[in-house]
């Protein structure tokens, strides 16, 4: 027994060292940045919504909306709910719905094959729930494969039969066919003609029908396709594309040659924020990385959901979600990338996972401790390897490297200086203390300021190595271990001293007077944090000090303020135990903890968290295992590795641009429900929304598509807290009586703004007779009270006199003139209506442009306008924008949709209504009537 004893040392030092080298040759364990690691399946069916889950086609519109063409209706869906819409004059499922598409006017399309097998065309135009069908006269016996909205307003038709028809909303005309019925596999459409590619020719159509063959250097300039390499693959439907050059097509149209070669796969999608390509066919869905070419199939996400019977559409959204429709309803699949490169992520000979403590760059290498031993990394070679393992590690701790002169390691209270790796370091050992135990003092942080002087933060305080041939001392030592003591768990230098972080809050210590609680500059935050754990502290560029605690989340202290400041879970900072804080260059701060690594932007005051769900080795990080490089690139150590993170590759696969975020429906009800009032054309128009007496809120309803966790408001003029609500319905109380902007945002999952919106509001409250009657009651009040004293004041005086003087105020009183205007009604009207003909042709002129030209309030404008002319902002606009419209349409040539945009109009169904209830005709009647009158 004695023999084995002698024995069991040298084994396991052999067997140590010999684990450590065995694991850099068979475990490569890093990975990359950007790597899709996991997605998100969302189902909606019947259960959600949906009308009949018999899915045929997918169109995503710039309106926001998913348009759903199924078996019997054609659907809606915002992203929470579904709305549907059924022919006119047709029973219910008797339409099947085979593809849907949408013009630049706003009118939704589309085809739907009756009992009889024929397609026939429908409509619906906008802010109508009416679905009617477009020339009845017309159908067809073959599919419709394509709709495409062409740039002047019209809609052009692609059937199976190779021909193209053309519609303009109120007929349906042919206008083209592929000689010889080849496929049309790509189309592009100007104001003037139509341009469409089969896999041998290029042909012009005219408006008329005319067509030739032509050159493709005869093509008008155009964007093209998005490219990778020197490949341009089909996308079927990329959000980022300008739906002016590019058009969604449906499956069986492919707008590029290229398609020949990809013979398995329907769709093909390129994420415009990622390296990730998207093939889809039937029952598979592959994702490939264009970088590493390395491919996964995701097809089992829909083996659960044996009814689907595989895809029969697909789009992507401007989110990089891919949704697909089946006949099991639809599906959504969000994507979730890597934002870090994953370091000595395997098990060493024990089975252990590499737990890192302190990390330090040196001599273009990364060191790390590790209760597994001690590790270099090779930036250039991607290699990962132990280094001095002759020694077993026992309490691994601190790391740092100043300069190329010394590599400083700890291990418990021992600390180490290398001058060369390959070579034994030189041991300095902490002195010992009376009634310590050795096993009692370790070191826990290391600085070496610019004199060459290394100061030591233990588990008993402040120590210093003077010189490189001296011994460690102790600064003012506890005396016994019942005292109390703080371990020191970081450094950071200040212009006069060390400020240290401790577990019993911030300590000064200044090179010349030491130790202080009094005179410093530092004195308030040492009171403030007393007996607070505090891990880190970080100075960031504008000099403010940010403090990494434990129990009391991320502090900040403004030293010309002293105050200090927390920010914890009400702010996203979930974890209440944080070890240090890093800044990138854009001033977010970096933060890991115990449980997930946090981003906290100080210009928002809120934090996202990163955990394993996003690529890092792990959630749990260790309190020294930070360290952040030169070139702004930061290192966090968790139980399972070492996570390497770019915060411009943070800033590039999850964007820190925002989507405009879109709403379609605001809702004005009283609080006891007495009343309900749909203020939906007020909110757009940026009319005022009038409010009648009593508790009453607003209820704004958002779009979701892209499955956001939660929102959050507030009124920019208040400046005051985000409120927030998890739903994309926000019900919004206490109104501000004045004209407001609504700041709403739109959070993920990680808490990371992803979308926007700044929605103007102009509320008034209508004043009720009590509000009407206490002012008067007041006013008289008060005048009866002056009345009373001036009387008084004048019995004093001679009664003749007095009633003499009292006579002549009130006659003249009376023979006062009244003040005239201060500007007549023609300079007036003359200089509102200059304002606005110069701006006609601009949708976005309005009120708030018209009152600031005049150097006049949005109040004082309906104020003036109403008073004078007898009418508000919004009808001058508006009957000067139809004048001219009724000028272009009896003067020129233009047709109507470009005399909508001419004339400022954002909408030609609202322009067409607008017209027809000032003038008693639409405009396409009015035009047929001038053409009359010229043939006669």
């Amino acid at each position: 027994m004695a023999r084995l004893y002698f024995y069991i040392p040298l084994i396991n030092t052999i067997f140590f060292r010999w684990c450590l080298f065995g694991f850099s040759l068979l475990y490569p364990t890093s990975s990359v940045v950007g790597q899709l690691i996991d997605v998100n399946l969302r189902h909606f069916s019947t259960e959600s919504g949906l009308t009949t889950p018999m899915v045929n086609d997918l169109y995503l519109c710039h309106d926001g909306y998913i348009w759903i063409a199924a078996l019997g209706a054609l659907t809606r869906f915002d992203g929470t709910e579904f709305k549907s819409f059924v022919p006119t004059g047709k029973e219910a499922k008797s339409i099947n719905f085979t593809s849907v598409g949408s013009d630049k006017k706003g009118n939704v399309y589309a085809v739907g094959i009756d009992r009889w097998n024929n397609y026939r065309l429908f409509r619906l135009r906008p802010d109508t729930d009416v679905l009617n069908e477009v020339a009845k006269e017309w159908i067809s016996p073959h599919s419709v494969r394509a709709l495409i909205a062409a740039k002047n307003g019209d809609l052009l038709l692609i059937t199976s039969k190779e021909e193209v028809f053309l519609s303009d909303g109120e007929r349906v005309e042919r206008l083209f066919e592929s000689p010889g019925q080849i496929p049309i596999i790509s189309a592009y459409t100007t104001t003037e003609n139509f341009f469409f590619r089969t896999s041998n020719d290029i042909y012009r159509v005219s408006q008329t029908g005319s067509f030739a063959s032509i050159e493709a250097s005869e093509l008008p300039h155009y964007k093209s396709s998005m490219s990778s390499g020197n490949n341009n693959y089909p996308i079927h439907h990329v959000a980022s594309n300008d739906l002016s050059y590019f058009f969604p097509m449906l499956r069986s149209l492919l707008y590029s040659p290229t398609a020949l070669s990809f013979p398995e796969t329907s769709y093909i999608f390129l994420d415009p924020t990622s390296s990730s390509q998207w093939n889809i066919k039937k029952r598979r869905i592959i994702h490939v990385d264009r970088k590493t070419k390395e491919s996964r199939d995701f097809s089992f996400l829909l083996r659960d959901f044996p009814k689907a019977h595989g895809i029969k559409c697909a789009v992507m959204d401007r989110f990089g979600q891919i949704w697909l429709g089946t006949n099991d309803g639809v599906f959504s699949l969000k994507p979730t990338f890597s934002i870090a490169q994953k370091l000595f992520t395997g098990r060493d000979r024990f089975g252990n996972a590499f737990s890192f403590r302190g990390i330090a760059q040196w001599r273009g290498k990364l060191y790390a401790n590790s209760y597994s031993g001690r590790f270099s990394y090779q930036f250039n070679e991607g290699r990962e390897s132990p280094f001095y393992n002759d020694t077993p590690v026992v309490h691994p701790l601190a790391a740092h490297a100043r300069n190329e002169a010394s590599l400083w390691l700890s291990d418990g209270h021992y600390l180490m200086r290398f001058h060369d790796s390959s070579k034994e370091p030189i041991i300095y050992t902490l002195p010992l203390l009376p009634h310590f135990d050795y096993t009692s003092l370790n070191i826990w942080s290391i600085y070496e300021d610019p004199a060459s002087n290394v100061w030591l933060g233990t588990s008993v305080g402040l120590a210093v190595l003077d010189s490189l041939g001296g011994q460690i001392r102790f600064i003012s030592p506890p005396l016994m271990p019942s005292d109390s003591i703080a371990t020191i768990n970081h450094i950071q230098p200040v212009h006069d001293g060390l400020l240290l972080a401790t577990t019993l809050g911030v300590r000064h210590f200044d090179f010349e007077q030491g130790f202080s609680e009094q005179g410093g500059a530092y004195d308030s935050l040492v009171i403030l944090t007393k007996g607070t754990p505090i891990y880190h502290v970080h100075i960031d560029k504008q000099g403010i000090l940010w403090l990494a605690s434990h129990g009391k989340g991320l502090l900040k202290w403004h030293p010309e303020r002293k105050q200090l400041t927390s920010f914890d879970a009400s702010k996203g900072i979930s974890s209440g135990e944080l070890h240090a804080v890093y800044e990138d260059n854009k001033g977010g701060l970096w933060i890991p903890s115990e449980d997930g690594l946090f981003m906290f932007d100080p210009s928002e005051q809120r934090a996202i968290r990163y955990g394993k769900e996003h690529g890092l080795t792990d959630d749990e990080f260790n309190r020294i295992a930070h360290f952040q490089d030169q070139e702004g690139m930061l290192y966090f150590g968790g139980v399972a590795g070492l996570n390497l993170i770019d915060p411009a590759n943070i800033y590039r696969y999850y964007t820190d641009s925002t989507y405009s975020l879109k709403w379609n429906a605001a809702i004005v009800t009283a609080l006891d429900g007495s009343f309900l009032e749909d203020v939906t054309s007020a909110v757009r128009s940026e009319m005022p929304i009038i409010l009648s007496g009593g508790s009453t809120k607003l209820t704004l309803k958002l779009f979701n598509l892209g499955g956001y966790s939660s929102f959050e408001y507030r009124w920019k003029s208040e400046g005051a807290d985000w409120q927030r609500s998890k739903d994309p319905v926000l019900h919004l109380v206490n109104l501000p009586d004045r004209q407001d902007e609504l700041i709403i945002r739109a959070l993920d999952n990680r808490g990371s703004v992803v979308g926007m919106l700044n929605l103007p509001l102009h509320i008034q409250h209508r004043i009720t007779i009590h509000e009407i009657l206490l002012p008067i009651m007041i006013g008289s009040a008060l005048l009866a009270v002056v009345v009373f004293a001036f009387v008084w004041q004048k019995k004093s005086s001679d009664a003749k006199r007095d009633s003499r003087l009292k006579q002549h105020r009130i006659a003249s009183s009376l023979d006062q003139p009244v003040e005239p205007l201060a500007e007549p009604l023609d300079g007036f009207a003359e200089k509102i209506e200059e304002v606005i003909n110069q701006h006609l042709s601009s949708p976005d002129f309005g009120v708030s442009q018209l009152s600031e030209a005049l150097c006049l309030s949005r109040k004082s404008l309906y104020r003036k306008t109403n008073q004078l002319i007898g009418k508000n902002p919004n009808e001058l606009i508006k009957e000067k924008r139809l004048v001219y419209a009724r000028q272009l349409l009896s003067q020129s040539d233009l047709n109507i949709a470009e005399i909508t945009f001419k004339a400022g109009f954002n909408s030609s169904s609202y322009f067409s209504n607008c017209y027809k209830k000032h003038y008693g005709q639409t405009p396409k009647e009015y035009r047929n009537q001038l053409l009359k009158r010229k043939n006669s």
